[in-house]
């Protein structure tokens, strides 16, 4: 939700300024909330690879907690799951916690064969993932995450 394109308003008829312009404030301040981010994910992935968006930088925030819906699929295996992921800054490094998740657990921390780490660099957080290999074709693999995040 962009609000930047909401203009601010002068005095009127029937609204005052000041309760408008408050409302518009509020609305901006949800912004990173209410949006929803997506990309796809790859079947049988050994090595730690990046999510697409899902960074968090430490010159801004302490700390974020990650909504997250993994869809996994092909003509013969469907892996859904919810669950929460957290990033956290202490000490001077990243760290990640995953959460339990509802649904198809293949595997653990993740659900749906996903598992969750995070790597570093000039802090940085970038969360990757790795996943089982689901049997069949047509695979596809989706995860949409919204996030909460604590500023410094």
């Amino acid at each position: 939700m962009d609000t930047s394109a909401i203009q601010i308003r002068a005095n009127g008829e029937k609204i005052t300024a000041s309760w408008f312009n408050t409302i518009k404030t509020f609305l901006g301040g949800l912004e990173g909330f209410l949006d929803e981010s997506e990309t796809t994910i790859a079947n049988g992935i050994g090595t730690p690879t990046n999510i697409t968006g899902l960074t968090l930088d430490a010159a801004s925030y302490t700390s974020a907690v990650y909504e997250i819906e993994l869809s996994r699929s092909t003509d013969t295996v469907d892996a859904f799951s919810n669950g929460r992921i957290a990033l956290q800054r202490v000490a001077g490094a990243w760290r990640i916690n995953a959460g339990s998740f509802l649904g198809d657990a293949d595997t653990s921390p993740g659900g749906g064969g996903v598992t969750f780490s995070v790597t570093e660099a000039g802090g940085i957080a970038q969360v990757q993932y790795t996943t089982n290999t689901i049997a069949g074709t047509s695979y596809t693999g989706i995860i949409k995450y919204r996030r909460v995040v604590f500023n410094v």
